[in-house]
């Protein structure tokens, strides 16, 4: 026999309060204190810490899919926006070393206007050595176009311009 005195079901009674005020209080079960309920809920609240992760896991795969889906497509228009800068600065220079009057006809002006400008689009105060808006507002006059029309050459302008960094934007 040992020199333990048994407990009788008051004590477990005390001893199973005791562990669960302890757990309540935030402290940890030792192995003489945990009762099999106490042991049950543990194991109940890691089975739901595991499902909380597994769901948690999912969600994170599906965002790290979706953000690799995002990356490609940016990566596939950087590709297509390098493409028609080259193409819209192939026909920039040849437009600007081409001899003929861009100014003469309608349609011509427009293209002009739109792929290389006809306003000054340097970032300084527009002066009568730049010229300005001057060429613009000569040719707006040649061919009758409408303030709209001005004005949403210039959108395209600006959008044209955009395509390449090194240009400045109007």
């Amino acid at each position: 026999m040992t020199d333990q005195p048994r407990l009788g079901p008051i004590d477990h009674a005390n001893t199973a309060q005791q562990a669960r005020q302890t757990t309540q209080a935030g402290g940890r079960h030792t192995v003489d204190s945990i009762t099999s309920d106490a042991l049950d809920q543990l194991y109940a609240e890691l089975e739901q810490l595991r499902l909380d992760q597994a769901g948690t896991d999912h969600v994170s795969a599906a965002w790290a899919r979706k953000l690799r889906e995002q990356q490609h497509r940016a990566e596939q228009a950087e590709a297509k926006l390098a493409a028609a800068r080259e193409a819209t600065d192939s026909v920039h220079r040849a437009m600007v070393h081409d001899p003929r009057d861009w100014g003469q006809y309608k349609r011509d002006a427009w293209t002009y206007g739109v792929i290389v400008g006809w306003g000054c689009e340097e970032r300084h105060d527009h002066d009568d050595i730049c010229g300005a808006d001057d060429a613009l507002k000569e040719i707006t006059t040649r061919h009758r176009w409408l303030p709209e029309d001005v004005a949403r050459l210039k959108t395209y302008r600006a959008a044209i311009a955009a395509l390449d960094p090194q240009e400045p934007q109007p």
